[in-house]
């Protein structure tokens, strides 16, 4: 029993900690939500449709509303000012290996 709980102590000295943190955003796989509502905001208005942007832009505020893209909503719905997209990171050309 004694051997079996220095086993497991052991094995949990060795076991890297794993704290929570933000994913960097250049690396990140997918939007968040936040995100996704911004770019369907976006995508609303090129198309035109600003009824449906205003919609998406207040679902943003309501659920959102810490985020930066609630900020950013929040400019556009209450003032009437236009807010650049987000830049686009960095990507490489898997060819060259140079960032575009």
């Amino acid at each position: 029993m004694i051997l079996l709980r220095l086993v497991f102590a052991a094995t949990i000295g060795l076991a890297p900690f794993q704290c929570a943190s933000d994913p960097d955003p250049a690396r990140r796989l997918e939007d968040t939500p936040a995100e996704a509502l911004w770019n369907l905001a976006e995508r609303f208005r090129a198309q035109g449709d600003e009824d449906a942007r205003r919609v998406a832009l207040q679902e943003l505020v309501e659920r959102y509303s810490t985020s930066a893209e609630a900020q950013r909503a929040r400019l556009v719905l209450d003032e009437g000012r236009e807010v650049a997209p987000d830049p686009r990171p960095c990507t490489l050309d898997e060819g060259s290996g140079r960032s575009e």
